[in-house]
């Protein structure tokens, strides 16, 4: 394991000289094979080390397997035109911000298709969709549902919950996250201590206000 951990660590130096936006699957794997001539690493899983910086590197050499059932009608598309992503814009903004190099493109391409895999919130009468994304570590899946978050919320989703699993160190990240992606004020300070500090995208002007039920308080 520490073998795996130093040989990562020398491949991150090895592909700072490329710029993280113009790292590729092929220049990785063409590392790697550098890397592994070395004698200290020549026994490292060189697939396993190439996953795991494609991973860190954000580079993904699949598009994205859906599995979708046969009665799941598309609808966003057709409707894109009348609806205002003023959320998703507002997001965006703060990404590029955040990150020149955050491949923002992608990310609107795949929430797209999960969105659109949604029933459209106006659809009158009952309905019940259910779904599952699954992502590898440190893959963008934070990203990939914030930003989900912010597309639904402009469609015209109402409610929105996001559970964060059962421990509450991980709970209150989750929330500092939302807060700085989808919210826009810090949860705490507004339900605790009616402050509205503003974070992240609230820094950005949008005429939608979110409104929290948790914060990220223990």
């Amino acid at each position: 394991m520490k073998d795996f951990s130093s040989a990562r660590n020398i491949a991150h130096v090895l592909l700072q000289k490329y710029g993280r936006k113009d790292v590729t699957n092929e220049i990785i794997a063409k590392e790697v094979d550098n890397l592994s001539l070395m004698p200290d690493f020549n026994s490292i899983d060189k697939e396993e080390l190439i996953a795991q910086l494609e991973a860190d590197f954000e580079v993904h050499s699949k598009e994205a397997t859906l599995l979708v059932a046969e009665d799941v009608k598309p609808w966003l598309y057709n409707e894109k035109s009348n609806i205002k992503f003023e959320l998703w814009d507002r997001y965006k903004i703060y990404m590029n911000q955040k990150d020149a190099s955050f491949p923002i493109d992608t990310l609107d391409d795949i929430t797209d298709k999960i969105l659109d895999k949604c029933v459209n919130p106006k659809t009158v009468g009952r309905w019940d969709r259910r779904g599952m994304v699954v992502g590898n570590v440190q893959s963008g899946k934070t990203a990939n549902y914030t930003g989900l978050i912010n597309k639904a919320t402009d469609v015209g989703y109402k409610l929105i919950i996001v559970i964060a699993g059962i421990h509450n160190t991980l709970r209150g990240q989750t929330q500092s996250r939302i807060d700085n992606g989808f919210i826009g004020r810090d949860s705490s300070d507004f339900i605790k201590r009616q402050r509205n500090n503003k974070t992240g995208v609230g820094h950005i002007n949008a005429d939608t206000e979110i409104y929290s039920f948790t914060n990220s308080d223990p």
